[in-house]
């Protein structure tokens, strides 16, 4: 049934929404991040801004917006990212992108990782600066971080060193163990550091990556970490497709044939990191459908790992009764993840009333589970023979990460018949006695 039920809604890379700009111009702005040495580094800071372009205001109205930082890859500078960055500025964030080590062949990891903490620090230290532009526009409690290649594997690591980030999503990360041609790298590692997170966190890559395939990266940290985690892979992307780098060969890394456009890529990867920060650093719950939902798996050209760290179950997922009845079902909860969570319940999509014996679980360790139920109330005069309901769990703990199943409940046609012949017979009864009365 659910097979069905997503092939129906199948959506193309091009139409996700989320990989379209937000209703802001983007603005952007080289800035000096103090640094723990007493130092300083370069960084450039992407905004919400009135006009579009390079030193332009910030736009007076909206916020106090939400953090990224960005870690860029290898032999890189945060211009090879502008695109990615620059979208989550229309969308109402505020990104910031060190130089740190850009461009060089021998990047200095431990000194990257600080460099990568203290722009959040710059950021939050900003919004409580009196006569800055930021004064009062950060929201420092809602801070995320991405990154692409090394820099992925360096913000998995910050991610794990730094309790300021709640959510974190990369680029075809690598893991941080092999230095490329200088051989096997010193710790820390970012496969080690995301088995400490208890943070939602996804490992984006693309199916035809040749510089750090998804066995290699994205792979080994998804089964490290402990959840909410997840694993999207575009069929026919490439490492270089979630960059602007200037050389971008058109069939892929090496030249290699690819399946998909570099345009193609890039919106995947915008997609992916709107939806993604939308749903964890300002809560639109509206995003968790295509994170966790049926639109997660209805995308054309995606192969999905998903794993929210809680399953739902049902003790039955087709109810069968009568117009007027209520109709029971029993939901089980379980955490399978590595920490302590408590899961609210909810249901969507659904026309007939649908109830829960209690909002929400209680507390359950790893491994606990918790049974609720559930009813479904058929109209008296039901519109339609079925009616189908979304339920899913949300953690409390992240407030975002969901698992979902879906519940039926119908009427048989030959009760509705006989229903319909009924009220036929009565209003005809009605009607004749009318009739005798005159």
């Amino acid at each position: 049934m659910l097979s069905m039920l997503l092939s129906s809604l199948m959506l193309t890379l091009g139409q996700d929404p989320y990989s379209l700009p937000g209703s802001f111009a983007w603005g952007e702005r080289q800035v000096s991040v103090p640094n723990a040495t007493g130092g300083s580094q370069s960084a450039k800071l992407y905004y919400p801004a009135v006009s579009q372009g390079t030193g332009t205001d910030l736009s007076p109205s909206g916020g106090p917006f939400p953090v990224v930082t960005f870690a860029h890859g290898f032999f890189a500078t945060p211009a090879f990212y502008d695109s990615f960055c620059r979208q989550l500025a229309t969308r109402g964030y505020l990104v910031i992108s060190t130089d740190s080590q850009g461009l060089s062949f021998n990047p200095n990891r431990l000194q990257y990782i600080s460099d990568v903490k203290d722009t959040i620090t710059y950021l939050i230290d900003q919004n409580s600066t009196p006569g800055s532009v930021l004064q009062g526009r950060v929201d420092t409690a809602a801070i995320g971080i991405s990154g692409h290649s090394l820099g992925g594997g360096i913000a998995s690591v910050v991610a794990a060193e730094d309790s300021r980030v709640k959510a974190l999503a990369t680029f075809s990360s690598v893991t941080l163990r092999s230095s490329g041609p200088l051989g096997t790298a010193p710790p820390p590692y970012a496969d080690d550091a995301v088995s400490k997170l208890d943070i939602p966190v996804s490992f984006i890559n693309g199916s035809l990556d040749q510089l750090v395939p998804v066995s290699s990266g994205g792979q080994p940290l998804f089964n490290a970490a402990s959840g909410p985690k997840l694993l999207p892979n575009v069929i026919g992307g490439y490492h270089v497709g979630f960059t602007d780098f200037p050389f971008t060969p058109p069939l892929g890394d090496f030249g290699q044939p690819g399946s998909i456009s570099l345009e193609e890529n890039q919106a995947f990867g915008r997609a992916e990191l709107a939806s993604f920060f939308d749903l964890y650093l300002k809560g639109d719950q509206s995003a968790w459908r295509r994170q966790w939902g049926p639109e997660r798996f209805a995308l054309a050209g995606v192969i999905n790992q998903v794993d929210p760290g809680f399953s739902i179950t049902l003790n039955a997922d087709n109810l069968v009764g009568l117009p007027g009845q209520q109709k029971w079902v029993d939901i089980t909860i379980q955490n399978t993840s590595d920490h302590s969570d408590s899961y609210s319940l909810f249901a969507e999509d659904n026309l007939w009333s649908l109830n829960f014996s209690l909002p929400s679980t209680s507390l359950l360790a790893p491994g606990q589970q918790q049974t609720l139920s559930a009813w479904v109330t058929i109209p008296s005069s039901p519109a339609s023979l079925t009616d189908l309901a979304l339920v899913s769990a949300r953690s409390n703990l992240d407030g975002g990460t969901r698992a979902f199943t879906y519940l039926r409940t119908s009427v048989p046609e030959a009760s509705s018949l006989v229903l319909a012949g009924g009220a036929i017979l009565v209003a005809g009864a009605s009607v004749i006695g009318r009739r005798k009365s005159r």
